[in-house]
């Protein structure tokens, strides 16, 4: 089985109107995957979507972390 995809995002990062030190970042996704076998049969998975205000985890001066789960998503 042979796996090609492209994925694409447009990150916005700004801070929360109430909490001023605090960050959020939305997501918005979309991505192509196409499945080929050997035999030269083939199908593909189409998605897309937003995550929105998700919440940042400050790791130091300048550096945050993001962390979001798609549910569904394969781990």
């Amino acid at each position: 089985m042979h796996v090609a995809g492209v994925q694409t995002h447009l990150f916005q990062v700004r801070a929360d109107k109430e909490a001023r030190r605090q960050r959020l970042l939305t997501d918005n996704y979309d991505f192509r995957e196409t499945w080929t076998a050997a035999d030269g049969r083939s199908f593909s998975l189409l998605t897309n979507g937003v995550f929105q205000q998700i919440k940042a985890k400050s790791l130091g001066r300048l550096v945050v972390q993001f962390s979001f789960h798609d549910v569904g998503q394969w781990s």
